[in-house]
C-alpha cells in the first residue's frame, strides 16, 4: 500500500518491483535510499516507512523494524501497519507480520490485498486455526467479494480437511510452524516458496511441508534442518512429531510436483 498522490507512491512501486527480483544491485538500492532520504524533511513518516520496506528487501531485519517503528510513532495508519507487515513477512518474522496484518484489518477489514497477505502468512506459519476467523471477518466487511470461491481459500480449506481426516491436531501443526519460523530467523532466512500436502510413507499418513529458502550453502541447509528437528523434538506439546514432516531446501532442489503451493508476494 502507498499514500495516494505522493512521491512515496512512485517509490513504493519501485521497491515492489525490486522485491520480486533476485538480482538487485547495490547501485539500485543506494539510488532509492537517496531519494527516500530526500523525503524526510517533507514527510518523515512516509520516508521512514519506505526506508523500512527497502531495508527488508535487502535482508536487513533490524533496520527495517527500526524504521517502520519510527514511522508508526509519527503516523499510525493502515498503510503504515500494512507495509510494516509486508516487510516483516519478507524478512521472515511471520508472527509479527500476522499481528500487523490483524491490526490493519481493524482499520480496513474488507481490503482484498490485505486478505491475500493474511492468508499467505498463516500458510507460511502453518497457522490454519486462524483461517476461518479471518475469512469470517472479511465477509462481514466486504460482501461484494465471493471469498468462498477464492482459490487460496478453497485450497486452504481442502488442506485443513485432509489434515483433520488424519486426526492430526491443527494446534500441533501451528506449533511446528512457530519452530520453523524460529529456526529460519536464527539463520536469517525466510521462506520464498512452500508446498504442502498430505502423503503416506510405509503405510503411515503424514503432513508434508517443503519450504524453499535462499540458503548460502548446503551445510547451512543441514544446520537449519537439524536446528528445526531439535526444536520440534524438545517440544513435549507436539505429540505427532513423526507425522508432521518439514523439509527446508533451496529452490533449485524443489522436489514436489503436487500439493498446495505458496509463493511470497
Amino acid at each position: 500500500m502507498s499514500v495516494p498522490n505522493s512521491k512515496g507512491q512512485e517509490l513504493t512501486a519501485r521497491i515492489e518491483v525490486l522485491s520480486k527480483r533476485s538480482d538487485v544491485t547495490p547501485f539500485e538500492v543506494r539510488s532509492l535510499k537517496k531519494e527516500i532520504d530526500k523525503l524526510v524533511s517533507v514527510n518523515a513518516a512516509e520516508a521512514y516507512m519506505l526506508g523500512g520496506m527497502l531495508a527488508a528487501i535487502t535482508g536487513d531485519y533490524a533496520e527495517s523494524k527500526e524504521l517502520h517503528e519510527k514511522s508508526l510513532k509519527l503516523v499510525a495508519d493502515d498503510v503504515g501497519y500494512f507495509n510494516y507487515g509486508v516487510s516483516m513477512k519478507t524478512v521472515g518474522d511471520l508472527s509479527l507480520a500476522k499481528d500487523l496484518f490483524a491490526k490493519t484489518a481493524t482499520i480496513v477489514p474488507g481490503d482484498t490485498e490485505l486478505l491475500a497477505h493474511r492468508l499467505q502468512t498463516i500458510a507460511f506459519l502453518f497457522d490454519y486455526e486462524t483461517l476461518e476467523p479471518i475469512i469470517s471477518d472479511f465477509k462481514k466487511a466486504n460482501s461484494a467479494v465471493e471469498v468462498d470461491e477464492l482459490r487460496a481459500v478453497k485450497e486452504a480449506r481442502a488442506f485443513v480437511s485432509s489434515v483433520e481426516s488424519l486426526g492430526i491436531c491443527l494446534k500441533q501443526i501451528a506449533r511446528v510452524g512457530l519452530h520453523v519460523e524460529k529456526a529460519l530467523l536464527k539463520y536469517k532466512l525466510s521462506t520464498a516458496h512452500m508446498v504442502e500436502r498430505v502423503s503416506s510413507f510405509d503405510g503411515v499418513s503424514h503432513v508434508y511441508f517443503e519450504l524453499n529458502v535462499e540458503a548460502n550453502s548446503a551445510s547451512q541447509l543441514v544446520e537449519v534442518n537439524e536446528c528445526l528437528m531439535d526444536l520440534i523434538l524438545e517440544d513435549s506439546a507436539i505429540e505427532d512429531w513423526d507425522r508432521i514432516v518439514v523439509n527446508i531446501i533451496r529452490r533449485e532442489h524443489l522436489q514436489l510436483h503436487s500439493g498446495v503451493e505458496h509463493s511470497a508476494a
